[in-house]
């Protein structure tokens, strides 16, 4: 439990991080990689080399120091790290990893200014904010593993079959190896696989791209170019490859208040939303979907059967052109709930085209990469 005069100390640290939280978040990753190489494994290191997720942790710092005395309002927050948390397989053991990373980083970038009195207030937070987390998580491990099919850790999945959706989109299909059921994810949910390339284990997540049959996932990738994962997966993924895959998780999942539905897609980030449809097939819903050719755009087939009044975009084919506020037109901004997904800048224009539209409902959004604050 922190003191007053150390939640005064915390407090009093927002604004320094608000200056140099990246750069601070920056040197912490880079030290705790190299010390902790064990942890690498739960890092995109895309992410590090575009300090996207250094950014991430610097507003997740100075949002924890700047709310010490009221951590309610960051409940929202906190439930976004858990369920990142427990898709990656986060145990309790890391923790004090990165509590002694922080500490280290805090003492070289601060010098003389990192007092006893600062550490151990850092430290007591750090803990604080530690248990909250490990707690939760639990949890909801518990909660994944008593599902029917459910389970803990990494599972052994067979490839079953590999298509072709577009000209860089490949869908996966896989079964568990022990051939026992699996849990069926929530529309929405996606699946973390585990990795390995020259004796270095790495993560990446993908949605469960269809309604799961047969104890069935199929999950939808993009080829990124350097990307090592998904160059792996269209090079040398096949039927009899096997997979090391984690729970299904994830918060972006549909909600019937009985309101119409609009789905706006970005690229790939159309994966999330086709279970979504196919659970809410018969509802009064809208898809925009944005790509940038009808040769990169996937599931073709599938948006001609899928039932749902659908807008196609492309922003390099001859039409070339982005969404504007024209393609609301013929949307009921009053009573309708919209999914987003898409590449993050997408994602910030469709929000602003909404908002001068006067759309005050919710937007519901997933984000593939670090935790957005």
């Amino acid at each position: 439990m922190l003191t007053d005069a150390q939640t005064k100390i915390i407090k009093d640290s927002a604004p320094f991080l608000a200056d140099n939280g990246t750069d601070f978040a920056a040197s912490m990753y880079k030290y705790m990689f190299a010390t902790y190489p064990e942890v690498i494994r739960f890092f995109n290191q895309s992410d590090q080399k575009s300090l996207a997720q250094p950014k991430i942790l610097a507003h997740a710092l100075v949002a924890y120091a700047s709310n010490i005395d009221n951590l309610g309002v960051l409940s929202d927050f906190v439930e976004q790290i858990v369920v990142k948390h427990v898709g990656l397989q986060i145990q309790p053991e890391q923790y004090p990893i990165v509590a002694a990373s922080i500490v280290h980083t805090l003492k070289e970038m601060l010098g003389e200014a990192a007092t006893p009195e600062f550490i151990d207030a850092w430290t007591v937070a750090y803990t604080q904010l530690a248990n909250i987390l490990i707690d939760a998580e639990k949890k909801l491990y518990a909660k994944q593993a008593a599902l029917e099919g459910g389970w803990e850790g990494f599972r052994d999945f067979t490839v079953t079959k590999v298509e072709d959706e577009s000209s860089n989109v490949k869908s996966v299909y896989f079964k568990s190896v022990d051939g026992k059921p699996v849990t069926t994810p929530v529309p929405g949910q996606y699946v973390t696989l585990l990795f390995t390339f020259d004796g270095q284990e790495t993560m990446r997540s993908y949605t469960v791209s269809q309604k799961v049959t047969a104890d069935e996932y199929r999950i939808s990738v993009r080829k990124v170019e350097g990307g090592l994962v998904s160059s792996f997966i269209h090079s040398d993924v096949k039927p009899g490859t096997v997979l090391k895959v984690a729970p299904p998780t994830g918060r972006f999942t549909y909600t019937d208040d009985g309101k119409k539905i609009l789905f706006v897609a970005g690229g790939i980030g159309i994966t999330p939303l086709i279970s979504i449809i196919e659970e809410t097939k018969g509802k009064d819903s809208t898809l925009i979907y944005c790509d940038r050719t009808p040769e990169t755009q996937p599931f073709g087939k599938w948006l001609d059967d899928a039932g749902v009044k659908t807008t196609n975009i492309y922003s390099a084919a001859e039409q070339k052109r982005h969404i504007s506020k024209e393609d609301f037109a013929g949307v009921d901004l009053g009573n309708v709930n919209v999914y987003l997904l898409g590449p993050a800048p997408f994602m910030t224009s469709v929000r602003s085209l909404l908002s001068d539209l006067g759309f005050t409902g919710e937007i519901k959004t997933e984000f593939f990469g670090p935790v957005q604050v």
